[in-house]
């Protein structure tokens, strides 16, 4: 009986299957645009389908988005923690604590750099304690989110109804809260949370109420199908962004310059047509100028590599599945 891991890798090989013949049919029009054209309307319908082959492939385009939002979460954290060993330090804590909530990995990621951006120095307690608090209302994740745009605030130096309003309006008993932990009404945290030293006292008492009103919410919800299911989703995007850091981030950085490099030379060709400045023939200026064969051939060369990587990759994926079923 085919499980639902055959099923994706079943999926992801169709998808391959059209890449590849994409792939085939990109460099073919690479091959022909090195013959004489009929003008620029042929040019243009020859570049059309090399850049939209340039997109193909729905397992391709979802690697690559995985694996560019990763990149992207590292250097902010590189940036964060001092450079790129700090940066995977984070990255491994953030991943361990992401299997333990109902939050995707990127969502975890971008609370420890808001709060580190703002100089609160994440930790897990502190985000499991938001975490448990969320997970008790109907948006688990806007009320994670919620809960770190108002840590911000308070660190920022001044805390109103106003962030509080969003923890209420989301189910979350917040006055409730800072009553018993204060003893104090809804109007007085408006004036206490307007110096810092108030602020943090209002977010001290807020964080003691959730843990003890909610703590262990989030441990207790680790069987559900949900939290399973967010957790085969990290694992996926795991899968994702390491087969993008094997090379295949490289090669589609250097398509996209490469193919940069053909659009700039059809734009110098229409914009000499426009202004009626001397057109050099289209062949020795667009096609056959040094720079834009270059990149033809090189973008050529990558779209195989591309070809094999995928090919390898998934092969290799597919036969760890089978070895794990």
């Amino acid at each position: 009986m085919a499980t639902k891991v055959d099923e994706l890798i079943v999926e992801i090989r169709a998808e391959t299957r059209d890449l590849n013949k994409k792939l085939k049919q990109l460099r073919g029009d690479l091959d022909r645009s090195t013959t004489s054209t009929a003008g620029l309307g042929s040019a243009l319908k020859r570049l059309g389908p090399i850049l939209a082959g340039l997109g193909a492939g729905a397992a391709v385009k979802g690697i690559a988005n995985i694996g560019d939002e990763f990149e992207r979460l590292r250097i902010s954290l590189g940036t964060l923690y001092g450079g790129p060993e700090g940066a995977e330090r984070a990255f491994g804590q953030i991943n361990k604590f992401a299997q333990t909530t109902p939050f995707q990995l990127e969502d975890v990621t971008n609370a420890f750099i808001q709060l580190k951006a703002n100089g609160i120095e994440p930790n897990v307690d502190m985000l499991t304690t938001f975490g448990d608090a969320a997970s008790a209302t109907l948006q688990p994740l806007e009320s994670f989110q919620a809960l770190i745009r108002i840590t911000q605030r308070a660190a920022g130096g001044g805390l109103g109804l106003e962030e509080l309003e969003q923890l209420s309006d989301r189910g979350i008993p917040v006055y409730k809260i800072l009553n018993e932990q204060l003893g104090i009404t809804r109007l007085e945290v408006s004036e206490i949370g307007k110096t810092a030293e108030g602020a943090a006292t209002v977010m001290d008492a807020l964080n003691q109420g959730l843990q003890e009103r909610f703590g262990g919410l989030m441990a207790s919800q680790m069987d559900l199908l949900s939290t399973k299911t967010s957790n085969l989703a990290i694992a996926f995007k795991q899968v994702g962004d390491e087969l993008y850091q094997s090379g295949l981030d490289q090669i589609l950085k250097d398509a996209a310059d490469n193919a940069t490099t053909m659009v700039n030379a059809l734009f110098k060709f229409l914009n000499e047509q426009r202004t009626g400045k001397p057109i050099p023939s289209f062949i020795s200026d667009l096609i056959s100028e040094q720079a834009f064969e270059e990149a033809r051939v090189a973008l050529n060369r990558q779209m195989n590599d591309l070809q094999k990587i995928i090919d390898e990759k998934l092969g290799e994926r597919y036969e760890m599945t089978k070895g794990g079923i």
